[in-house]
């Protein structure tokens, strides 16, 4: 649990975990000064925000979702907005890098991914992660490198998450129980979209190259 609360914003990067974290602390009796206690209150209160006349509890920090939800929004109406380029760069920059708990499953797998919140290296969302590539790919159209290899880290990470039923789960691989089909999130849908952005992106690119 301790180590998760490094590369993120909280356990878990989301209220629920980051208080059971606090609270666990506690029953076992870390001091109040204890750098991990201290670390794990400081996320927590970071949820906070407080205005003169207002106090908002977050249940986790999600900029990084609405940052990719308006360059989504940009690239349907086929504009480059002011800022577009910086947008991209920046959700670029965001790309997880590093093993997180789904690798327990998938030891081999190169890690890629994006996460709903601003920091939650641990558990990137693999249907968020495809909002995360399509920054990648709209980027792309602009510049190769940087946005190329992300590209094809993101698409092989994608795939690579693929549950044994064909399908894909929010957060982890081969989850299968038939219960969690009453929890409403479209996850497979907007791989499948993603994958198909993908291949249309390259299949644009074929053409071009032979015009």
């Amino acid at each position: 649990m301790l180590d998760r609360l490094q590369y993120t914003d909280g356990l878990g990067a989301i209220y629920p975990a980051m208080m059971y974290a606090i609270m666990a602390m506690d029953a076992l009796g870390y001091e109040r000064d204890h750098p991990d206690l201290e670390l794990a209150l400081r996320q927590f209160d970071d949820l906070i925000l407080e205005g003169e006349r207002s106090l908002i509890f977050q249940p986790c920090k999600f900029r990084c979702g609405i940052r990719r939800l308006r360059l989504l929004l940009w690239a349907s109406k086929a504009k480059r907005c002011r800022g577009h380029a910086a947008l991209c760069d920046w959700l670029l920059s965001k790309e997880i890098r590093r093993k997180g708990d789904w690798a327990a499953k998938r030891p081999d797998l190169k890690p890629s991914g994006w996460a709903f919140e601003f920091a939650n290296e641990f558990y990137p969302d693999i249907d968020d992660h495809g909002h995360g590539a399509a920054g990648a790919a709209t980027r792309q159209r602009q510049r190769s490198g940087a946005a190329v290899r992300a590209e094809e880290r993101a698409v092989a990470w994608l795939l690579g998450m693929q549950s044994s039923d064909g399908g894909w789960r929010r957060l982890t691989w081969t989850t299968t129980r038939q219960f969690l089909n009453k929890v409403p999130l479209p996850t497979t849908t907007r791989c499948l979209i993603r994958l198909a952005r993908t291949l249309r992106t390259l299949v644009e690119s074929l053409v071009q190259a032979r015009l």
